[in-house]
């Protein structure tokens, strides 16, 4: 898994300490609930919106 941040925003609050703005584990977990592709975009924000998106891999021709 690989997570950034969007540009100009603030870190966040401390490891450990739920940010109230996002999404929980268990929001997350009932999003990806059902999704059977190998690799997903998982776009969370702004609120508690989670948006998953399969994606394949791209071979070039």
């Amino acid at each position: 898994m690989t997570v950034w941040l969007r540009s100009g925003q603030a870190a966040g609050p401390d490891r450990g300490q739920s940010d109230p703005g996002q999404p929980d584990a268990g929001m997350l977990r009932a999003a990806l609930e059902g999704v059977s592709a190998e690799r997903v975009l998982v776009v969370v924000g702004p609120g508690d919106r989670i948006d998953v998106i399969p994606v394949q891999d791209h071979t070039a021709p």
